[in-house]
């Protein structure tokens, strides 16, 4: 059984009815409180079933539950469908809290799990579970992974993905050493050919650490680990982590009161980010005390449906909450 309220999240829309939203082709249900879908869990086994998974994950990142003003159901399609017929779409549950946050709730099973209710949604997206941190052991796998599966298929001339496999190093780079007491900026000499990464960063309004000329001795002596934004060492360790020897970043490996050296290095940045192995975007963070990591927990819910007679057994269910896990950046 179903309410009024959670029928709705049953997510079976003609695309016609959809739209595009920044990157996403999704579809928007009407509004509801949080106060109107707590009354209807105290009937309703399937929305009991939603505000547990949400409480989930409110817990697990701090959002008090006086902070929602309202919730909206949002179904996400992928942007290559591109006929009008009734396709599966990820579920997630959108509250809009006080002082203008917005937090999505995904909902989703696993290929291991049946998941039985309630048979009014249709089905229930299937997706996998995540690293609890993004610079697990687990995460570092799967990006190697990616890197692989990007460099055997991604393989035309016109692909982004086509950089050389040792490209001329930039005028410098730091070199990440072998520990935190090793971390340095070089300037190689000649044609020296080898992979780096490149950091794509926001300053923010706070000072971080740069290469002056007063101290481009220094930094090629060494780099204090102490001295590097959260950011950086962020990035300097996953470089590490991911068997790459040097990183480009900009603040240190231009010298930022040297106009010359600043004309020269600006006019190669495209040709520096393109030969780069890979460039990691430090999309969350607004400064660099942000760092690159986050937690990726997710909740789960299991228990037993209502059995469809009186003498039977509900059929066992797993359904797992988690934030959303948004791969390209929303237009609101």
């Amino acid at each position: 059984m179903t309410c009024a309220l959670c029928n709705k999240f049953q997510g079976k829309w003609n695309l016609s009815d959809t739209r595009l939203r920044g990157m996403n082709r999704h579809r928007i249900v009407p509004r509801f409180t949080w106060e109107e879908m707590q009354c209807s869990a105290t009937s309703c086994y399937s929305c009991n079933i939603l505000i547990s998974g949400c409480r989930g994950c409110f817990s697990q990142h701090g959002i008090e539950e006086s902070e929602i003003i309202h919730g909206i159901l949002r179904f996400y399609y992928p942007t290559t469908l591109d006929n009008a017929v009734k396709q599966e779409a990820s579920k997630d549950l959108i509250f809009l809290m006080k002082g203008g946050r917005r937090f999505e709730v995904q909902l989703f099973c696993t290929e291991d799990d049946d998941c039985p209710i309630p048979d009014s949604w249709d089905y229930i997206p299937v997706s996998r579970r995540t690293s609890p941190r993004t610079d697990s052991d687990m995460a570092i796998v799967t990006i190697k992974g990616w890197i692989s599966s990007c460099i055997v298929t991604h393989c035309t001339p016109e692909c982004f993905c086509d950089s050389p496999d040792n490209p001329p190093l930039p005028t410098r780079v730091v070199d990440v050493g072998l520990d935190d007491d090793s971390v340095k900026l070089i300037e190689p000499k000649g044609a020296v050919r080898a992979k780096y990464i490149c950091l794509s960063h926001c300053w923010g309004l706070a000072q971080i650490i740069t290469t002056t000329k007063s101290t481009l001795a220094d930094r090629k002596r060494a780099i204090p680990w102490r001295s590097l934004s959260k950011t950086f060492r962020d990035a300097i360790s996953l470089t590490r982590a991911l068997g790459i020897k040097y990183i480009w970043i900009d603040s240190l490996c231009i010298i930022q009161d040297d106009a010359r050296d600043w004309d020269v290095e600006s006019s190669n940045m495209a040709a520096i980010y393109t030969n780069g192995h890979l460039t990691i975007a430090a999309t969350m963070s607004a400064n660099g005390a942000g760092g690159l990591f986050r937690d990726t927990p997710d909740f789960e819910v299991s228990g037993n449906a209502p059995p469809s007679d009186k003498n039977g057994k509900g059929e066992p269910y797993r359904l797992f909450f988690r934030e959303r896990i948004d791969h390209h950046i929303d237009m609101a």
